[in-house]
């Protein structure tokens, strides 16, 4: 019995000595760490490269579409704003230019271009209401459209509960046709699956202008935030 004893003993003092161990470091965090912070507290963004309307003067108009239960409805958002892509250098005032250049302010100044919007940012932020969340249309170096973006209130059919939850997409975007609309993103209430009898957002990742997905069929209420290029 002593001896039995003594071996399981042994056995486990030997396991314990020849248990792995492996490394573990303290890291800085990083963006992406607060990116899903923010994403899960109902922030999202998505960015567009426009860099390739750089060889001439553009004008970008943001446009908002409303969708209920599959169909556009009447458009409440009556508005006129149009940002230009590019500022040109006055060359022909010859202290602003120096002026300018001091500063690091020029962004081309071999082409005359004082300053060019790169990059098109589509953001969505919570507010205190559960049925409106707000929409920041954002022309890098250029300005900033923001709108509120109003839902209707759903009750879960189980519950019988107020149910306010938003998810969104991206639209896969491979050219500027000038004068069309472009679909950029896609703000919208989750749908409830009778079938699994629960609310989810699920469906493509990334959405097509030919607005064939199957997720802007599910969702009953949603925004789709574009733009007009306009020469």
């Amino acid at each position: 019995m002593k001896r039995l004893l003594f071996s399981a003993l042994f056995f486990a003092v030997t396991v314990i000595a020849n248990a792995q161990t492996f490394a573990i470091k303290n890291v800085p965090s990083t963006s992406e760490d607060y990116k899903l912070l923010l994403e899960a507290k109902g922030y999202k963004s998505f960015a567009f490269d426009v860099t390739s309307l750089k060889d001439d003067t553009y004008w970008i108009e943001p446009v908002i579409q409303h969708y209920k239960n599959g169909l556009l409805v009447k458009n409440d958002f009556e508005f006129s704003i149009q940002f230009s892509n590019r500022d040109m250098l006055a060359t022909d005032d010859k202290d602003y230019v120096q002026q300018m250049r001091q500063s690091g302010m020029i962004y081309d100044e071999e082409n005359g271009i004082l300053s060019l919007c790169e990059k098109l940012r589509v953001g969505f932020i919570p507010s205190d209401n559960q049925l409106v969340r707000i929409m920041q249309f954002y022309v890098t170096e250029r300005g900033t459209f923001t709108m509120p973006l109003m839902f209707e209130a759903q009750t879960d059919p189980n519950m019988g509960e107020e149910y306010n939850n938003y998810g969104f997409r991206q639209f896969l975007v491979n050219e500027i046709v000038l004068d069309k609309f472009i679909p950029l993103a896609m703000c919208g209430t989750y749908w409830y699956d009778e079938e699994i009898q629960r609310y989810r957002f699920c469906g493509d990742d990334i959405l097509t202008d030919d607005m064939t997905s199957s997720l802007l069929t599910d969702v009953k209420e949603y925004y789709i935030i574009g733009m007009k290029v306009h020469k």
